[in-house]
């Protein structure tokens, strides 16, 4: 064979070798070059793992525990059931909360999911006490947002500043002398929805399965302790139920 048939020869072999290392998704780059390009998920899940610690209160009562205390009124009550913290009550016009003391709150978002599982016609509502504290008489404050619905009813949120006996207004409805505002956005019974609700400096900002619903300020209580409520109007009973809270802190 001719120098120049053989030097052809084993060029049409190094070509072939080659395009079969391509055909197959191998590199033909330097092992080097390659290691520095790919990717390290290590990192990427022990990022994940440090984000989940951020938080500063999370409780899904799977063990049967937490820091809002069992309460037996005339006509309500609150247990833990099957993993989920269950408010019942069973007459029109009552209130019931229960604040959790072991976490003094200034600046935070609390997340949360609430389930409207009442059978009772009428109007239902729930939400969240936020910095609770006494004032200089011993007379507890706080600022407190409900949530409700009903059949016949359209969802709305009602938003104020608290005590034991009163309670001052931050929203105003538009068809009667009531606090309460529609919602821009659905709440069903029977089926879980998402709340978060911030506190910063004076701001108080809630979302509800995602979307903004209202941001309003007042200055008066700085910090304090966190509840839960769930009360009704006109409705005979309701039942409402309370599942993975979680709480961070605001930081500038």
């Amino acid at each position: 064979m001719k120098k120049s048939s053989v030097l052809l020869f084993i060029a049409l072999i190094i070509l072939a070798l080659s395009l079969g290392a391509c055909a197959r998704g191998e590199s033909t780059q330097p092992a080097a070059e390659v290691e520095e390009e790919a990717p390290a998920p290590e990192e990427e899940i022990a990022v994940a793992e440090e984000n989940d610690d951020a938080a500063l209160y999370s409780e899904d009562f799977e063990d049967g525990s937490s820091c809002f205390e069992e309460a037996q009124l005339q006509n309500a009550s609150l247990a833990l059931e099957n993993g989920e913290l269950i408010v019942e009550i069973s007459n029109s016009g009552e209130l019931l909360w229960s604040t959790c003391e072991e976490l003094e709150l200034s600046n935070f978002t609390i997340e949360l999911d609430i389930f409207d599982d009442s059978s009772a016609p009428g109007f239902h509502y729930f939400g969240l006490q936020l910095r609770s504290e006494a004032s200089a008489d011993g007379t507890l404050n706080w600022y407190e947002v409900h949530f409700g619905l009903g059949e016949g009813f359209v969802p709305a949120f009602c938003s104020g500043l608290a005590t034991e006996s009163t309670f001052e207004s931050f929203t105003e409805s538009l068809y009667d002398d009531s606090c309460w505002v529609d919602l821009p956005v659905r709440i069903e019974a029977g089926q879980w929805n998402h709340f978060e609700i911030s506190a910063n400096g004076p701001v108080l900002t809630y979302s509800v399965n995602g979307t903004f619903i209202a941001s309003l300020n007042d200055a008066r209580i700085e910090q304090g302790n966190f509840g839960l409520l769930a009360g009704t109007f006109d409705s005979e009973s309701s039942r409402i139920k309370f599942d993975n809270i979680r709480i961070t802190t605001l930081t500038d």
